[in-house]
């Protein structure tokens, strides 16, 4: 990866903590996993990180088989970990919220994951929060 500095890479779906599978369970074992792997790609200055896709079943929450969708303040509390991980090791210069839809939409309405988002982003100050919330994108993406 180091032959292309100059081009911006972006890591999706939170680098993908996985639990489903053998990986079901053992969420103390993967989030130390996945801690390590996003700190490897974090040391390459032009990695940036798309914090979402947990509402997918692959992330192993079981959104999907509950009777009544979850509500922001439990996806902010379940994936409170992450996200703190996640924004220590890249920053918010380095980090941007994503939408998974329609994928997403098994775990969650698009209105209540960017509430999430934004429950999560609430103790940041303003300038963080709207690298999150769209700056950092805009950057990446040249559209500013």
């Amino acid at each position: 990866m180091g032959a292309c500095t100059e081009t911006p890479v972006v890591l999706d779906h939170c680098g993908g903590p996985i639990g489903l599978g053998p990986h079901a369970g053992r969420r103390g074992e993967v989030l130390s996993a996945w801690a390590q792997g996003l700190r490897m790609f974090a040391r390459m200055p032009y990695v940036h990180l798309k914090f979402g896709g947990l509402a997918m079943p692959l992330a192993g929450f079981g959104w999907h088989r509950m009777t009544e969708p979850p509500d922001s303040q439990a996806l902010a509390e379940a994936w409170r970990t992450y996200f703190e991980i996640a924004l220590e090791v890249f920053g918010p210069a380095r980090m941007m919220f994503e939408s998974n839809f329609p994928v997403d939409r098994s775990g969650c309405s698009q209105l209540t994951l960017w509430n999430a988002f934004k429950r999560l982003s609430a103790p940041l100050s303003a300038d963080e929060r709207d690298r999150l919330l769209g700056g950092t994108a805009s950057h990446v993406y040249g559209l500013h």
